[in-house]
């Protein structure tokens, strides 16, 4: 197999990778959204096995560039460039494909992180709010306790707890 595949073949990988995270993140936010939060601990797992999977392949995508651009000055004005040098004419346009693909998935993932944060810091807020609220109420007739009559206004918590 020619240099040029390989580098095309891990290319594919990266973006087949972003795809898988990007899918991922977007059942936590689905699950954010339904307040679905025990199931958040399987999707996280499967986020976090995702994500060692990404970092390997950019490592080894890392090491070529690495490899390539050895003692080079032009890796600073285009860090591809060693590659782009391996391939062929067919070649390059495919590689321009998938990296049109790489960069618009990183766009896509880094909104969808920002949503789910923005959801998640939402969700704790309302809890902690809720939690000052009832822990605040400092009558005790406010709670449910058996064989007391029930006062007239909404009860927050059963103190028998």
């Amino acid at each position: 197999m020619s240099h040029g595949r390989l580098i095309l073949d891990l290319l594919k990988k990266r973006v087949a990778l972003l795809k898988d995270l990007k899918r991922l993140l977007q059942e936590q936010q689905t699950l954010l959204l339904r307040n679905q939060l025990d199931s958040l601990d399987e999707l996280n797992e499967r986020q976090f096995q995702c994500l060692e999977q990404l970092q390997e392949v950019e490592s080894n995508w890392q090491s070529i560039l690495n490899r390539l651009s050895a003692g080079a000055t032009h890796a600073s004005i285009a860090p591809n460039y060693p590659v782009l040098k391996l391939l062929n004419d067919q070649e390059l346009m495919e590689f321009e494909n998938w990296n049109t693909q790489l960069r618009a998935l990183r766009e896509d993932i880094d909104q969808l992180k920002q949503n789910n944060q923005a959801l998640l810091e939402n969700s704790l807020g309302f809890v902690q709010t809720m939690l000052r609220s009832i822990l605040s109420t400092g009558e005790k007739s406010a709670g449910y306790k058996p064989g007391r009559t029930l006062p007239q206004r909404n009860l927050w918590v059963d103190k028998t707890l």
